[in-house]
Formats: C-alpha cells, sequence, structure tokens
C-alpha cells in the first residue's frame, strides 16, 4: 500500500496524486489524480505487465480545450473548457478510450457553440466522434466527426444536420450588419479536408433550406403602403424575410 505525491511535472505542469496497492505484479489505483491550473483529470483503475504497461482505467475530467489540443497535437483550433468522462484500455502505444462529453460556451474553428454533448471512441489510430448534439446559432447540429490516421497526414470527416440556425445570429457571426434576416435555415453538410491542406482547402456538399421565421418586427412592403413610402422607414434596418433551397459543393476553395 501506498501513497504518492508529485508537483509540477514538466509536462503541462500537472500534479500527481495516487493513492494504490501492488499486488501480484499489479499496481491498483484507488486514486490517481492529475491535476494543472486549467484541466484537471480523476482516475482510478488498475495497471499491469510493468515492462511495456497496460492500463484498465476509468475516469472523469475537465478539460481546457487550447490545453488539450496541446497534449495530443490535435490540429483543429479550440478554445474553450467542459466535461469528460471515460475508460482507457491499453498501453500508450495501443489503447481505445471510450466516453461521452458535455461541454459549455466553446469555439471550433472560431464556430461558437453554446453547448454540446457528444460520444467518443479513439484510439492511437483514430478520433470519432459520434452523437454530436450542439446548439448554435439560436439553432441545432446533429452529427459526427472522425479525424484519421492521427499520425501522419490525417483526414477531417464531419457530416451533420442543420435545424433552425437564426439568420440574425449567423448575420452577426460574419458581422453583416447592414441587413436583417429573420430566417431558420435547416439542411445537409458533408465536409471533408486534409491536414497539409488545412481547413481552407475543404471539400463537401450542402443542401440548404431558409422558411421566414416568426415574429418579425414589421413587414416592410406592408408599412410602405401603409405610410406611402414615409422617410421614417430609411432609419429602420431592412428585415428581408424570404423561402429559399439551394444545393452546392465546395471544392479547390471554390
Amino acid at each position: 500500500d501506498g501513497f504518492l505525491k508529485i508537483t509540477n511535472f514538466e509536462l503541462f505542469q500537472f500534479d500527481m496524486d495516487a493513492v494504490y496497492r501492488i499486488v501480484s505484479g499489479r499496481i491498483l489505483f484507488q486514486k490517481l489524480h492529475f491535476l494543472s491550473t486549467r484541466t484537471k483529470f480523476f482516475m482510478a483503475g488498475e495497471m499491469s505487465n510493468l515492462k511495456d504497461p497496460y492500463f484498465d482505467m476509468r475516469f472523469r475530467s475537465i478539460i481546457n480545450l487550447e490545453q488539450t489540443r496541446q497534449m495530443f497535437r490535435f490540429s483543429p483550433e479550440m478554445a474553450g473548457t467542459g466535461r469528460f468522462r471515460a475508460t482507457y484500455k491499453g498501453t500508450f502505444g495501443n489503447f481505445r478510450m471510450q466516453g461521452d462529453g458535455n461541454f459549455q460556451n466553446f469555439t471550433f474553428y472560431s464556430l461558437p457553440i453554446q453547448a454540446a454533448r457528444f460520444d467518443l471512441d479513439m484510439t492511437d489510430l483514430q478520433l470519432r466522434v459520434q452523437n454530436i448534439r450542439a446548439d448554435m446559432f439560436k439553432g441545432q447540429y446533429l452529427g459526427t466527426f472522425s479525424i484519421g490516421p492521427l499520425k501522419g497526414n490525417s483526414v477531417f470527416k464531419a457530416d451533420g444536420i442543420l435545424k433552425n440556425w437564426d439568420g440574425v445570429a449567423l448575420g452577426q457571426y460574419v458581422r453583416m450588419k447592414d441587413m436583417v434576416m429573420p430566417v431558420l435555415t435547416s439542411g445537409k453538410a458533408v465536409i471533408r479536408w486534409e491536414e497539409s491542406g488545412g481547413a481552407k482547402n475543404m471539400t463537401g456538399d450542402f443542401h440548404l433550406e431558409m422558411e421566414p421565421k416568426h415574429g418579425i418586427p414589421y413587414d416592410l412592403v406592408k408599412q410602405a403602403e401603409l405610410t406611402r413610402f414615409d422617410n421614417s422607414l430609411y432609419r429602420k434596418p431592412l428585415y428581408l424575410a424570404f423561402t429559399g433551397e439551394t444545393d452546392f459543393q465546395i471544392s479547390g476553395r471554390k
């Protein structure tokens, strides 16, 4: 039986706090915590085969996405925090980690996401994020995301369903202040890009449908008729409500 505490690992400045037992060549961790100011892992389980350690662990964590990106050398730009719990089985070089996460108010490739729940399945070769349920642009996103292989020139894939994305919120995101679009956008998207070319060289197929949003402040045409085009109309934002449907592809930055 033992207790071990190490402070300020050179790697990301983690503290390690462990309570363990050694039984027949196995180390049974009642507690194995890795703690830093930004990210915290609370783990328990066992380690066997000390020459090439094999781990059978369960853990929960509070994760800082920027630090996680540095630790696992992920290329996607991420910022924010969240909670994640999982099981880890395998060695350092050959493993499988499965779990689920819940993140709030974070960004992914500069996209603002209010909340996201997901299931994760990661090995030493690839990362799969499934059953993504995200709240963004006052609507929802349901989809999957994968990276593979994790070593070498990684290929990123994503597909999803967009539900009721708010046109006003989208306009604010792209800094379009002169026109307000009170529409709801829904549709499907399938995209792919490689690490060597970056997200700017992505390819993909999109299908989008737009419909007027309920609760439009006023009908411009009706107001123009009632006021006989009074000059006061020109001092108000232009609300453009429309219905539309479009399919398009992205390839070769076009």
